[in-house]
Order: C-alpha cells, then sequence, then structure tokens
C-alpha cells in the first residue's frame, strides 16, 4: 500500500503499525485480578466463541474507573485487587488522596502493608504531586495503580491558597482539566508497562440545574468517561442483618452485619459485558464474601437443591435456613472445595454448551422433600 510506505518514510519507524491477528481472541487479555470472582467474571470472564475469557480481571495496559455512592464498596473492592494481585506475586501503589485507608482493614483483607516491595500507599498532598507519582510508578512497571479518590485530589493552586483567598471562588472544572491532559498522555506508558489502573471516583449532583436522566455523576470530569476502557458502578442493593447479643443492653438484637451489592458495567472496550450486572455480598469488617456468592449460584443451578426455607447438599446435609448452611460451608475447607469445584465449572461454559443442555433443573414437591429430609418435623442437621 502506498500509504503505508509514505508514512514509514516520513515516521522513520513502523512501530505505529498494529497487525491483527485471528488468534488474538484465543487468549484472554493482559488482566489483573479484582479478587473477586463475581467482579472478574463481570468484567470478562464469559467465555467466547473460542471457549476463552476475553478479560476475567482488571485490563492491563488500560484504564479502569470504579464510582459509586458512599459504603457502596468502592475501596473495599480497590484494596481486594491490591491483595489479590500481591498474593500473586504482582506489585501495587496505592495513591491515597483521601487519607482515609485503615490500616487493619486492609490487612484483613490480605493487603501486604508491612511488605514495601509488593506494596506501596503514597498520600500525596496535591494532585500535581499525585499525578507524577502515577508517572513514576507506570514507568517502573508497577502492576496495579489505584488512586483513592479522583474527586479528592486538588490541585495546588487550591491548596496553597491564603487564607485571605479561601473566599475566592476556584475556577470550575480546573481539576478536571488536568485529567483531561494526563489521561490521554498515561494510557501510552500504561501499555508499554503492562500497568492497569484503577481510578475510584463519587458521585455528586450533577452541575448545571435541572435536566432529564440520571441526576448524580462520578467525579472527575468528562475525561474518564472518555478515557476509560472500563467503568463500573457500585451500589448497595439491601442490608444483611443477623441476631446477636449486645452486650450494652444485654439482649439479642439484630445486627448489620454487612450487605448485597450490585456491580454494572457501564462501558466495556475489553469484553462484550457493557451492560450487564450482577450482585456479590461484602461483610463488614472482613471484606468481599466470595463464599457466600458461589452458595448463591449453587442453589441456582441446583446443586444446592431447595425448597420453601430447607436447603440440602449431598445425601446427608439439610438446613432450615441460609445462614446455617452457609456457615457450614464457611467452616469445612473440604466441603466447600468440593461445592466450589462444582460451581466453577458452571462459569467456563460456552453459550453454545449452556443451550445444548437440554436437562431442566429437578423439581422436588413436598412429598419428596419430606423424603429426601427424613420427616421435615426433624430437627435439620447443623441447624442452630
Amino acid at each position: 500500500m502506498a500509504a503505508l510506505d509514505a508514512a514509514k518514510k516520513v515516521l522513520k519507524t513502523e512501530s505505529f503499525l498494529v497487525n491483527l491477528s485471528p488468534d488474538s481472541y484465543k487468549t484472554s487479555l493482559p488482566h489483573a485480578p479484582t479478587g473477586s470472582f463475581v467482579i472478574d467474571y463481570l468484567i470478562g470472564g464469559e467465555p467466547n466463541v473460542n471457549g476463552v475469557a476475553p478479560c476475567p480481571g482488571l485490563p492491563r495496559g488500560k484504564v479502569t474507573q470504579v464510582w459509586g455512592a458512599e459504603s457502596s464498596g468502592k475501596s473495599t473492592l480497590a484494596q481486594t485487587a491490591a491483595a489479590a494481585v500481591c498474593r500473586n506475586g504482582g506489585t501495587c501503589l496505592y495513591v491515597d488522596f483521601e487519607n482515609a485507608i485503615v490500616p487493619d482493614y486492609a490487612a484483613t483483607l490480605g493487603v501486604p502493608i508491612d511488605d514495601p516491595s509488593r506494596f506501596q500507599l503514597v498520600q500525596p498532598t496535591s494532585l500535581e504531586d499525585g499525578l507524577k507519582l502515577i508517572k513514576i510508578y507506570t514507568l517502573a512497571g508497577v502492576d496495579l495503580i489505584i488512586i483513592d479518590s479522583v474527586g479528592a485530589a486538588v490541585p495546588s493552586a487550591v491548596v496553597e491558597r491564603s487564607i485571605k483567598d479561601m473566599d475566592d471562588p476556584v475556577q470550575v472544572g480546573f481539576a478536571a482539566r488536568m485529567w483531561s491532559g494526563f489521561l490521554p498522555a498515561i494510557r501510552i506508558d500504561l501499555i508499554k508497562h503492562n500497568t492497569a489502573l484503577m481510578g475510584i471516583s463519587q458521585t455528586r449532583a450533577k452541575i448545571g440545574g435541572m435536566s432529564y436522566g440520571p441526576q448524580v455523576e462520578a467525579q472527575g470530569g468528562n475525561a474518564w468517561k472518555y478515557y476509560a476502557d472500563l467503568r463500573l458502578s457500585l451500589r448497595r442493593v439491601e442490608q444483611e442483618k443477623v441476631k446477636a447479643m449486645n452486650n450494652l443492653t444485654h439482649k439479642v438484637e439484630e445486627r448489620i452485619t454487612g450487605g448485597k451489592f450490585e456491580a454494572k458495567i457501564e462501558k466495556s472496550k475489553v469484553s462484550r459485558s457493557q451492560g450487564r450486572k450482577e450482585n456479590f455480598y461484602i461483610t463488614w469488617g472482613q471484606g468481599i464474601d466470595d463464599l457466600r456468592s458461589i452458595v448463591e449460584i449453587a442453589v441456582s443451578h441446583g446443586i444446592v437443591k431447595k425448597s420453601g426455607g430447607w436447603f440440602m447438599y449431598g445425601d446427608n446435609l439439610k438446613f432450615q435456613g441460609l445462614d446455617p448452611l452457609v456457615r457450614k460451608f464457611r467452616t469445612d475447607n473440604e466441603l466447600f472445595a468440593d461445592l466450589a469445584g462444582k460451581v466453577r465449572p458452571l462459569l467456563a461454559a460456552t453459550k453454545e454448551a449452556v443451550e445444548d443442555d437440554n436437562v431442566e433443573p429437578e423439581e422436588y414437591d413436598d412429598v419428596a422433600i419430606e423424603s429426601l429430609l427424613g420427616g421435615l418435623s426433624e430437627t435439620p442437621e447443623g441447624d442452630e
């Protein structure tokens, strides 16, 4: 092609040329695990026509934005991802603009806070310093960089104002314009050094008054919308409660122990998952609860059989209520490994394989359930 020959002569290189290969979709894109198999599956874990997961995790060499309201699980997901990357032998830089990371919670999630060779936490005092650190660590080849949060990054022009200038209005969009200049430039470095960049954004009311559609948007300006290859929104669906002893009142009371959350792919350039959403669970003080999600999947596929409030697994285990069932799997590693071994292949099945499987899930009427349980009037094993 004449144009290609001319371009090589003018640019004195052909490094700009990308050769597309049919084999490119026969392997997964380079990625970093999030630490949640539900989120990994949602991002790009569903197999394509070749039976390959396109991108089961945070895409390397690309920009990811995670946003949502307060207490929607953003920082928990970010620190869980940091822990997973470090656990797999990688490195992570955590840019904490909010100065809000809690060391003991991070350690509980598995973040190696005492090992600077794998994990480093920085708290820059200005947006400019933060951008410099992101650039330096990207060029050094860090596996994952997390920004927590985009909206909390304050330009030095604001930080260094004197007291007498505090009442002067700050130019609207100043920080957003800085991100707009930085993101397209850093993307080139991310690709060269195979680094994944995750930016966390809070939600805020839209500027500009009344309008149609959602009245909130992610902080950081339009640059994060345009330059992010993956945008993931989080929201809390409901609270999880259990009955527990309150030592102050010396009574058994309902306590909030966690929540059910929804993750939705708002934008995806790494898989066909755009617009899809999945639920996951977080237990306060402990983090993302993959075990609970696996049990839920097992119930939906009939691996754990359910009728009314009764749950059964295998020939002998039967429980009244989901909580005692989950507690049993949580305390028996061998039993949980058996369950996970049956669930995970379901997630790796291609669409064609699922459509070819015409076996309907077995349904149980009350008589059959009573027979399986040995009588519904009996006290279920493992029920507390």
